[in-house]
């Protein structure tokens, strides 16, 4: 009981801190607002607890609330300055199909709450990294016990974090938070596709992520990967929502790529991200704002990457072994390991997920028939997404003599690619569907 107090509390000052910002886009649905809020102040609120660190104040309840009232403040201050509000969405009259998949919806998120709740945590990294982290920040305020090792600094603080406000509210296990992180995704999910398309393809959408065995598992422990989906992936379709009118969808765009590189900031993904925010600052002639949000990805990767390498200095890890490998191991050291890396490829990256990997051609189909913006920028993504993937594969196979043994990592570093799929998919049949009924 008292970990699912803690739990709820988190979750209410988190919402509480990032509800303000969502004022600059005032067209969101409620579902949508509640949300982006909770992914905002989650992300937000532990990185500006973490430079409050930085500047000699320890990690405690009242130094968290400083962050949050710094960031509720910025986002009031800003709406108040921009005088926005939110505009109500309109009502949709709900059908018995509908009904039906709100409850699937609900349910199944309901499902995954109660059995992270429950369950220990079991999985590894998330005991001896990420819980073990939040647990060490809960007891001695501060980062002592996690910066000997360069185990303990391999990934950001965020999860840890969480996790620590969790234990210092009283919980015994935080493991239930994740769920309310795949609510929180689902949330936005639904407010962009019914959005773009109509309230039954946005439920569709929901039940279809929702339904996908490794998304739900990963809503039930504690890994990082599904908290870097949700912001990776909330990000990108936000810069693809950027339009003449709506133009602060591009630095919201920018800050939730951003903080995906302050869940995991050894994926070079947040890339795309920012030729996807440059491309649409230009296709929308907000140029300016375009490159303002680009900078935002940067700032948030670089706070914390600029704090590892003084870490890493100071115990003295050398890079010395992978800089060498990078750059002498030449084109022909890939082409020698080419069958190793196919069947690598094959067996844990397209084989687990093929249906996902088989929605990409009609995707790709309706973008270049269709022509619609959406559906290109979409497909464009998910088209270089899969190229850095391969490309990283083929660099990596170079300089790690164990990179063939890691295929679960590998499946889990993709987890992104379900969600961003689907989406683009069912927006594609949406497309085809609304184009048909013109002509």
């Amino acid at each position: 009981m008292n970990s699912l107090i803690a739990v709820i509390l988190t979750t209410v000052l988190f919402v509480i801190s990032g509800w303000y910002l969502t004022y600059l886009i005032p067209s969101l649905e409620k579902i949508e607002r509640l949300g982006l809020s909770f992914l905002l102040g989650t992300g937000i609120t532990t990185f500006l607890w973490f430079l409050l660190y930085l500047a000699g104040l320890p990690f405690n309840l009242a130094t968290l609330t400083l962050a949050s009232l710094i960031e509720i403040s910025l986002g009031y201050q800003l709406a108040r300055q921009l005088k926005l509000k939110p505009i109500p969405s309109h009502q949709v009259k709900l059908t018995r199909v509908h009904l039906i998949l709100i409850s699937g919806v609900v349910l199944s998120l309901l499902i995954a709450f109660l059995i992270g709740t429950h369950n220990p945590l079991t999985a590894w990294d998330s005991i001896a990294l990420y819980d073990f982290r939040g647990h060490a920040i809960a007891l001695n305020h501060d980062l002592r016990d996690i910066t000997d090792s360069s185990y303990y600094v391999s990934y950001p603080l965020m999860v840890s974090l969480v996790h620590a406000v969790v234990y210092m509210l009283g919980g015994v296990s935080a493991q239930g938070i994740h769920a309310l992180i795949l609510t929180a995704f689902i949330a936005v999910v639904y407010g962009r596709m019914k959005t773009w398309t109509n309230l039954t393809y946005a439920l569709v959408t929901c039940i279809l992520i929702i339904g996908q065995n490794e998304i739900f598992a990963h809503a039930t422990y504690a890994y990082t990967n599904l908290p870097y989906l949700a912001y990776l992936v909330t990000g990108i379709i936000y810069a693809v929502s950027a339009t003449k009118k709506d133009v602060y969808f591009l630095p919201f765009a920018g800050i939730l790529i951003g903080l995906s590189t302050w869940v995991r900031t050894s994926e070079t993904f947040w890339v795309i991200g920012i030729i996807l925010i440059l491309v649409q600052g230009w296709l929308t002639k907000h140029r300016y704002m375009g490159i303002i949000s680009a900078i935002m990805v940067l700032m948030f990767r670089f706070t914390w990457t600029t704090y590892l390498n003084q870490v890493l200095v100071s115990i003295n890890y050398s890079y010395e072994e992978t800089v060498r490998s990078f750059r002498y191991k030449n084109v022909l050291r890939i082409i020698s390991n080419w069958p190793e890396i196919y069947w690598y490829m094959r067996l844990n990256i397209f084989s687990p997920y093929l249906g996902i990997w088989l929605l990409t051609i009609p995707t790709a189909m309706t973008a270049m028939i269709k022509k619609d913006t959406k559906s290109i920028l979409l497909f464009g993504t998910i088209f270089l997404s899969t190229c850095m993937l391969v490309l990283g594969i083929m660099v990596f196979s170079t300089f790690y003599t164990t990179w063939n043994q890691i295929g679960d990592s590998a499946r889990r570093m993709i987890l992104f690619m379900i969600p961003l799929t689907i989406i683009t998919a069912v927006y594609s049949t949406y497309v085809i569907s609304r184009k048909e009924k013109h002509e």
